[in-house]
């Protein structure tokens, strides 16, 4: 193979490899357009940017020139390019905010032109420049007579043009030979050489990386290792320097402690004696002071208990009265709804829902001949589904949900295995665990939410009258006190971990 020709493999064909640049122009070439069509037909249609035939041609419509009588025609991309280009500006007069509209009718028509070939037509105009230079014709060998409308030209340009450029298999490699289909295995086989030298010169270049990179890693590792080397032994100097200084230190300070022992010893031993002083002094107070708060006592312990319940009896005074409870009162609960307090009792053979500032009674519920024992408002439902809920202890084994608007349980938690008494809602998760206490000696906590039994507490010797939740349960640490008699009342004091029963 000649010099000149493996040059101008390794170039490639420079007029084939221009027409897939006039592929991606933003416009129409207004010369490829006139080929089959009269000047008159696409006067109107021209691209005011780039002055070709307007690809998706749009109206600018801006305010700014609305008074112009011409229609003010572009290529939609060669106007968004424009705009990038020039900070938003419009083409037609120096402001921002460029205002333009799509023309359908106008697209319709341009897409239905009548064009031959793009590449034919490149092909032709390269063939005429070398023409004129007196270069013979030697790229004619193959012509496309596509003669179609624009809107057809990506289906003839991608499936069926005979022009249509294949790029060299060794591309990877370095090869960037364009040509036709038919001519590409002539290329293969006369570049065969070109493109074994391009696969040896990859293999040469990769095998140059791998061994620059080990090189450099092991250069870097190296590195790591004299760095590593030179801090330890600044590290071991500064450690000896500071064990050598370490060694004065300590022997300046015992003797420094030395001399302060003894002074302290003389200190101590006057000490001594000033606090056996002292001493003596404070017994002699505290006895002086106890036979004092005994006489005091004496006098005061008789009227101390009767003083305390009569300035109880002398500040408190009864605000209104709730009538209507069959039987015992065994519990009361009071609860604010939307603005509204509410109290709610439990005892007998039902309870009743009362009105605090009317007194008035709202609902009874019962249910069967059941006994009713405690009654609690649920904060949980309240809280998750805006519902007004009672949660009720009942004698036969059962607690039930009654909500306000009727007479009827709509949730019963079934586990003791005799009558319930006391019950409490979890002070976390807006009260969705529930505690309660049986004759059955055992304390449950259940999920609201579920109506499963979560634990069942077993430790009392007798009946569980009433429950209720630690402070702690905020930090997830549960406390249950074991009584060996009845507990009738419970309460936790300040201390988080106190427990007050009776």
């Amino acid at each position: 193979m000649s010099d000149a020709k493996e040059d101008k493999i390794k170039e490639g064909y420079q007029p084939n490899t221009t027409l897939a640049s006039f592929e991606q122009q933003t416009c129409f070439d207004k010369n490829w357009v006139l080929q089959l069509n009269q000047q008159e037909v696409i006067n109107h249609c021209i691209c005011l940017i780039c002055k070709q035939v307007a690809n998706n041609p749009v109206e600018i419509n801006c305010l700014q020139h609305e008074d112009m009588d011409e229609t003010l025609i572009a290529g939609e991309n060669c106007l968004k390019q424009f705009l990038i280009n020039n900070n938003n500006t419009c083409p037609v007069q120096p402001h921002d905010n460029c205002q333009y509209s799509i023309i359908r009718p106008m697209k319709r028509q341009i897409n239905d032109l009548t064009v031959i070939c793009p590449r034919q037509f490149q092909q032709e105009l390269q063939t005429s420049e070398r023409n004129g230079e007196g270069q013979m014709s030697e790229y004619m060998t193959t012509m496309c007579d596509f003669k179609g409308k624009i809107k057809d030209l990506n289906d003839h340009l991608n499936k069926s043009c005979s022009l249509k450029l294949s790029q060299c298999w060794f591309k990877l490699f370095g090869c960037n030979h364009c040509c036709l289909e038919q001519e590409l295995k002539n290329h293969l086989i006369t570049a065969m050489k070109y493109h074994f030298d391009l696969e040896e010169t990859r293999q040469l270049q990769l095998e140059n990386e791998r061994l620059k990179k080990e090189m450099e890693l092991n250069e870097k590792r190296q590195y790591e290792e004299v760095l590593k080397i030179l801090n330890e032994n600044s590290t071991l100097k500064q450690q000896l320097l500071q064990q050598q200084q370490d060694i004065l230190n300590f022997n300046d300070h015992q003797k420094t402690l030395l001399t302060e022992i003894e002074k302290l010893k003389q200190e101590i031993k006057s000490k001594d004696e000033i606090i056996l002083e002292k001493e003596n002094e404070i017994k002699q107070q505290k006895e002086k002071i106890n036979n004092e708060q005994k006489e005091n006592n004496n006098n005061n312990n008789n009227d101390k208990s009767t003083s305390i319940f009569d300035k109880f009896r002398s500040s408190s005074k009864l605000l209104k009265t709730f009538e209507g409870q069959i039987g015992n009162v065994w519990s009361i609960d009071l609860s604010t709804f939307d603005d509204d307090q509410f109290i709610c009792s439990g005892g007998g053979w039902g309870f009743l829902l009362w009105n605090v500032e009317t007194t008035k009674q709202i609902q009874k519920f019962k249910e069967g001949s059941c006994y009713m024992n405690y009654t609690k408002f649920s904060p949980y439902h309240y809280h998750n589904y805006h519902r007004k809920v009672i949660c009720s202890s009942q004698n036969n084994k059962t607690i039930c949900l009654w909500d306000i608007k009727n007479d009827k349980p709509f949730q019963k938690f079934h586990g003791h295995s005799d009558n319930v008494f006391g019950i409490e809602f979890s002070p976390f998760n807006n009260g969705r665990y529930l505690c309660s206490g049986s004759v059955d000696k055992t304390i449950r906590l259940w999920d609201i939410e579920t109506s499963q039994s979560l634990y069942n507490f077993i430790g009392h010797t007798r009946s569980v009258w009433c429950v209720e939740f630690s402070p702690l349960q905020s930090n997830n640490n549960n406390k249950v006190s074991r009584h060996q008699d009845t507990v009738r009342s419970v309460k936790y004091g300040t201390n988080e971990l106190g427990i007050n029963g009776s």
